[in-house]
């Protein structure tokens, strides 16, 4: 579960770093510094459901990534949830049912 989110935020981090050092633009598509930080940072708080909103993004590619990690986080948060609180099967033991009507 941990590894999942941890995933996603450096994906996200490094497509954010990708978008803003790599894809030219007016207006810029984050108000990033050209640092690996300030995408770390921006991933980390949109990945935490925070938003200081001191980081944004500035174009619409960049607000479509942003919604898709947004969607992304959810959907692994509810996973995460769902891993937690759902019973684990019992694999082999023996004491499965067996299936009735053996044909010999």
């Amino acid at each position: 579960m941990i590894p999942s989110v941890l995933k996603t935020i450096l994906f996200f981090a490094s497509c954010y770093y990708y978008l803003h050092n790599h894809l030219p633009s007016s207006p810029p598509h984050f108000n990033f510094t050209d640092d690996l930080f300030d995408p770390l940072y921006f991933s980390v708080t949109v990945s935490s459901t925070v938003g200081f909103g001191d980081l944004g993004p500035q174009t619409r590619l960049s607000k479509c990534v942003v919604m898709l990690q947004m969607c992304t986080t959810v959907f692994n948060v509810f996973n995460c949830i769902k891993g937690i609180l759902s019973p684990r099967e019992e694999q082999g033991g023996g004491k499965g049912k067996k299936g009735k009507g053996k044909s010999q």
